[in-house]
């Protein structure tokens, strides 16, 4: 997590207060001097706890844990538990089934690793302190692989951007809705402030996505961004859906940027699969600007009307061109996507975005 997990993925079940070496922010390997996170020397059992959340899901493999440095405070024993929602949690249990007890630090300064004996799929890790030497402090570090948390959008990737609309250049300041890339040094400014402005990426072939994260805009001295937007997304960009938390009917108020240059991220309790997604700003900054891109991976499924042709190739969508319930004569389907074909629901084809392999004209 080091350099990876923001400040705000880390949490605890207190803090010594006393100390401002002591934050959870600095329960991260190798940190200099005294700092590490710190509890409250009160309470025992596993009433201490240090939680991270990974944004995504993670199989995760083990952990390296690691004393307070220059101070002589260490944990000796642990054990952890791990969940998708923070809702359900599950510990890690041993060979017999039982919950298990990991062996923590024997000083301040060396790093022990904790591998489990399998794999384990989660978003949260939570670390539950059961004994330590003088005082409940650790650094510490989460081991696994995550699949599904690269940028799936930006220049060269996807299909690129378009929006309801943009105010135009001017004075050498660009406002196109291909300025909205996240590391763009411009932004995405919309013509008119109302709640009916929206920035839309096209990502190509359907992708699972995990995550959004924006910044305000980058160009001259004025200060605009947005505080707070809705989201959509769609497979065909006609019909969307909102962006809704599990049991909520409204859509997801996401919270926007404070300022002009620091980036926002979320990432999804429910991730899903698109090929457009819509950010729909509601509350602004002096003026709707801003920068952004989405996280996420190329989605093992299809949605409905989209195929692959091998396992390894990305979503193709099935759109359908009928002269009088026959293929025009133009396309001549290639033998292998005909048996793919009986997984769409139309019965022709025409060649579009990237299929062209499919067809061939006569």
């Amino acid at each position: 997590m080091t350099g990876q997990i923001e400040d705000w993925q880390l949490s605890a079940s207190s803090v010594r207060s006393s100390d401002h070496n002591c934050q959870v922010k600095y329960a991260r390997l190798h940190q200099p001097g005294s700092r590490a996170w710190c509890a409250h020397d009160s309470g025992s059992g596993d009433s201490h706890w240090i939680l991270v959340d990974l944004g995504v899901n993670t199989e995760v493999t083990g952990l390296l844990v690691q004393g307070r440095g220059d101070e002589m405070e260490w944990v000796t024993s642990f054990t952890v538990a791990m969940s998708q929602d923070a809702y359900k949690w599950e510990f890690v249990h041993d060979f017999y089934g039982k919950k298990k007890t990991f062996k923590g630090n024997a000083d301040s300064h060396h790093i022990r690793t904790i591998w489990f004996d399998r794999p384990m799929d989660a978003r949260f890790v939570r670390l539950h302190v059961l004994e330590w030497f003088r005082a409940p402090s650790l650094r510490l570090e989460v081991l696994g692989c995550q699949e599904c948390s690269s940028l799936i959008t930006g220049p060269g990737i996807g299909y690129g951007l378009t929006a309801s609309t943009f105010a135009s250049w001017a004075k050498k300041n660009s406002c196109q809705p291909d300025d909205a890339h996240v590391d763009s040094h411009r932004a995405w400014c919309s013509r008119h402030n109302n709640g009916h402005q929206w920035l839309q990426f096209d990502v190509g072939p359907p992708s699972t996505v995990t995550g959004v994260l924006t910044r305000g805009r980058g160009d001259t001295g004025r200060r605009h961004w947005v505080t707070s937007y809705t989201m959509s997304y769609s497979n065909d960009s006609t019909l969307w859906y909102y962006y809704k938390e599990s049991n909520h009917l409204t859509p997801k108020l996401f919270g926007g940027n404070m300022d002009k240059s620091t980036e926002r991220r979320h990432y999804f309790n429910n991730p899903f699969v698109a090929r457009f997604v819509r950010l729909h700003p509601t509350t602004w900054h002096n003026h709707i600007a801003m920068r952004a891109a989405l996280l996420g991976c190329p989605s093992r499924l299809c949605p409905p009307n989209f195929f692959r042709l091998n396992e390894l190739g990305p979503c193709g969508v099935c759109t359908h061109v009928i002269i009088n319930n026959r293929i025009p004569s133009v396309y001549n389907i290639h033998p292998h996507a005909q048996l793919i074909l009986r997984d769409c629901q139309f019965t022709t084809l025409h060649c579009h975005d990237r299929l062209d392999a499919l067809c061939s004209t006569s």
